[in-house]
C-alpha cells in the first residue's frame, strides 16, 4: 500500500481538505506528475536530469506542443513507476490568454479520467 502526502492546493477541483495523506496510487501518480513536471531541470542534486523547464518553452516562436508532450512522458516515464501501471494521456496546447499573453496549458487523464490540468 502507499502512502503519501496529500499536496493538492485549495484551489483544485478535486481538493479536498479533509484529507492529509493519500493511500491511493491514482493520487500518488498525480503527485508524482506534478512533482516531476514542477521541478526545473538540474535542481535536484545528486539526479540532474531529473524536471522539465516548462517555462522554457514559452520563449520559443512556434513551439511544438508535440515536444512538449514528448518530453514531458520522458520524464515521467523514467522518474514515475506508477506511469507504467496506468494509461497516462497528457494534452499539450499553446494558448493565449485574456490579456494577450502567450501559456502552455496541459491536461492530465488517468484511465480517461481528467486529474490534472495546469496552465504555464
Amino acid at each position: 500500500m502507499i502512502t503519501d502526502l496529500y499536496i493538492r492546493n485549495e484551489n483544485d477541483p478535486y481538493y479536498r481538505p479533509d484529507i492529509l495523506e493519500t493511500t491511493t496510487e491514482e493520487e500518488a501518480l498525480v503527485n508524482q506528475v506534478r512533482m516531476t513536471l514542477g521541478t526545473t531541470r538540474s535542481s535536484v542534486l545528486g539526479e540532474p536530469g531529473y524536471g522539465i523547464n516548462l517555462m522554457d518553452f514559452l520563449y520559443l516562436y512556434d513551439v511544438d506542443p508535440n515536444s512538449i508532450s514528448n518530453e514531458m512522458n520522458e520524464q515521467l516515464n523514467t522518474y514515475s513507476e506508477l506511469v507504467r501501471i496506468y494509461n497516462v494521456d497528457i494534452d499539450i496546447k499553446k494558448v493565449t490568454t485574456s490579456d494577450n499573453k502567450d501559456a502552455i496549458l496541459a491536461d492530465m487523464r488517468i484511465n480517461g479520467k481528467n486529474v490534472l490540468g495546469f496552465l504555464v
